[in-house]
């Protein structure tokens, strides 16, 4: 199941990659850019935490 969360969550943080991209045809700082920034990257480190936590239960169990 972890890894499975953690996956979705690497997808989520490639949806606010393109987000963050898609975000400077506007000029300037915006809240979006910021927003979209630390979603990234929040996703992505949950994301990488989860599977490794889930692949590292799923040697110990075999």
């Amino acid at each position: 199941m972890r890894i499975i969360v953690g996956a979705v969550l690497v997808c989520f943080a490639a949806f606010c990659s393109y987000g963050f991209l898609a975000s400077f045809e506007y000029p300037g700082i915006t809240v979006w850019k910021i927003g979209y920034a630390l979603l990234a990257l929040a996703s992505l480190y949950g994301g990488y935490k989860l599977i490794r936590s889930g692949v590292q239960l799923l040697k110990q169990s075999r």
